[in-house]
């Protein structure tokens, strides 16, 4: 099982990934460009995991060489995709964005 992010690959550039938890690696496939290398992180490798609850969830994935960022596609279930990274046995932060309009003074 797995979910399609556009992970951020430059300044205002994103690519659609496939996100995929395979023997403790995060494994990112390409989705339009199947020449693209995919993108495999070993668990060993992964200091820590952030999600971010929105409207539409976001990842941060810190390894030892290099930060991957993504947003997941729209209807992505969140609790899933915390199940998912479970599998990894590495530390992930959640965070719950608030709706600006539900702030009360």
């Amino acid at each position: 099982m797995g979910y399609e992010i556009r992970l951020k690959t430059g300044f205002f550039e994103t690519r659609r990934y496939h996100l995929s938890v395979i023997e403790e690696q995060l494994i990112l496939s390409p989705v339009e460009n199947s020449a693209e290398a995919k993108i495999i992180i070993p668990s060993d490798d992964i200091l820590e995991i952030i999600l971010t609850k929105k409207r539409i969830p976001e990842i941060k994935v810190q390894a030892r060489d290099k930060s991957y960022d993504g947003v997941f596609t729209a209807g992505t279930d969140f609790d899933e995709v915390c199940g998912l990274l479970k599998r990894l046995k590495k530390t992930i932060v959640y965070k719950y964005a608030m709706n600006p309009k539900e702030v009360r003074p």
